[in-house]
């Protein structure tokens, strides 16, 4: 028998709202933990992410028989995080037998004996389908544009590519660059501050070798 999610709260659990996350630690787990949380505060959308999830597990059985296991809730979640942390078979069991947050997002305390083997983790998820899942992207999607709308105006870019003559790095080609750039810089300060010894420049940047000059 399968259910959306427990709406019995577990003595030793904290509600799903409340789980407390170290937001100052980089793993990607954080984020994705904490977009977990609001998902879960939201019930509409919750229901409908277990809903789409539940027609997959129950493609072609009945819900109200059989043995239990993992809950949709506990099915998306194990999913999201396997995805959005890269994971492979074997990580999520670790994670879910030893990562304090990960189990108060799952509804599991210290007290629970769910069994998160990798079979059956691997088993659970292979019944979602990549539909299933752009699916559910699109509705986490919309769901974010109605919250803060006027994000979608803003770009932000890292970095961004320039076409640039980069030759190999030999040492010659490197003093040949730095010589380039020195002398010409050189002998504009020393013309500012009324020295002399810069008129061979021509000559000087002909005396570098052959070899380190770039074609």
């Amino acid at each position: 028998m399968r259910k959306a999610f427990s709406n019995q709260l577990r003595m030793n659990c904290l509600p799903i709202e409340n789980v407390p996350l170290n937001l100052e630690c980089r793993h990607e787990i954080i984020p994705v933990l904490e977009g977990l949380q609001h998902l879960y505060s939201q019930k509409e959308l919750r229901e409908l992410v277990t809903s789409l999830i539940a027609k997959d597990i129950n493609s072609d059985t009945r819900p109200d028989m059989g043995r239990e296991g993992y809950n949709y809730w506990q099915t998306g979640v194990l999913g999201i995080v396997r995805l959005g942390c890269n994971l492979n078979d074997g990580q999520p069991q670790d994670l879910c037998e030893n990562h304090r947050a990960l189990r108060g997002i799952l509804g599991v305390g210290e007290w629970d004996n769910t069994s998160f083997n990798w079979r059956r983790i691997r088993d659970t998820l292979v019944l979602v389908k990549p539909s299933t899942l752009d699916e559910i992207n699109q509705l986490i999607v919309h769901h974010g544009q109605h919250e803060h709308g006027e994000a979608r105006q803003w770009v932000r870019a890292d970095s961004f590519v320039v076409a640039t003559n980069i030759h190999y790095p030999t040492e010659s080609s490197l003093i040949w660059d730095g010589m380039s750039k020195l002398l010409p810089v050189s002998r504009k300060l020393s013309g500012s501050l009324g020295l002399t010894g810069w008129r061979q420049l021509r000559h000087q940047r002909r005396g570098q070798p052959s070899s380190s000059r770039r074609g």
